[in-house]
């Protein structure tokens, strides 16, 4: 994905384990369409950095381990 064609996705809630995931409320409204993630764009006013995706688990509750 291109940078010029990022969007919100969620919000970082906090670091999750030792491997380096994070916890993120999605804020989308079929959270499973992303399930496949394999970069993502983050930043706080504006996406400023790609990570490659290693893992994505999607919870019941609209919130995501990336």
């Amino acid at each position: 994905m291109k940078q010029s064609e990022a969007f919100e996705l969620g919000k970082i809630l906090k670091p999750d384990g030792f491997d380096g995931s994070v916890l993120v409320a999605l804020d989308v409204d079929s959270p499973e369409k992303y399930s496949a993630l394999t970069s993502v764009w983050i930043g706080k006013d504006s996406p400023e950095t790609e990570l490659n995706v290693q893992k994505i688990e999607i919870h019941k509750n609209r919130s995501a381990t990336i």
